[in-house]
């Protein structure tokens, strides 16, 4: 029969199904639900220590999910698209400054096509440069935003557990609130 123990500070030792449990252990009836941060609090299992990489990683997965513009959903779910928002942060900043791109002037990127940007749902959204130095600028704006939210949940402490709810994150579409003010 397996028995499960923890040290006197609460701290899971292990399992062990014979042999002997090492010495000054205390026999516990089931092992951490969550994981091995768990401590043993006498009768029950305490709540898991959030790690500040497991908030690093909730991030990345809310940076993924991509930002709201203009009313439209954009995709960041891969290093390729970042890259296409930041490379074309670049081309639209040096088509307003450089070439002196006129709002409304679809193809300032390449005379021979309008611009568009392709939204998460396939729609081609036409841009020109300033909309699209905007539309670049909101994407970081986000980032920002999720940055920010993770470093002020690594500063909580303990971190809390319910760490992935969305209280503590901006929403999707927080870029296009903080645009308008």
């Amino acid at each position: 029969m397996i028995k499960y123990f923890v040290d006197p500070n609460g701290v899971f030792i292990g399992s062990y199904d014979g042999g002997d449990p090492p010495e000054g252990s205390i026999e516990v009836p089931y092992p951490p639900p969550y994981d091995s941060t768990q401590k043993w609090e006498g009768d029950k299992w305490g709540d898991p220590v959030i790690s500040p990489m497991a908030v690093d990683m909730e991030r990345y997965r809310r940076t993924t999910m991509g930002f709201v513009y203009g009313g439209k959903a954009y995709q960041t779910e891969n290093q390729s698209q970042i890259d296409d928002i930041l490379g074309k942060m670049t081309d639209s900043l040096a088509a307003i400054t450089i070439d002196q791109a006129q709002p409304g002037d679809l193809r300032w990127s390449d005379p021979d096509h309008d611009f568009a940007w392709s939204a998460a749902d396939g729609s081609l959204v036409p841009m020109d440069a300033q909309t699209c130095l905007a539309f670049t600028r909101a994407a970081v704006r986000r980032k920002t935003l999720l940055v920010g939210a993770g470093l002020a949940l690594k500063a909580m402490n303990p971190i809390p557990i319910d760490y992935m709810d969305d209280k503590y994150w901006p929403p999707m579409d927080s870029t296009a609130k903080a645009a308008r003010k």
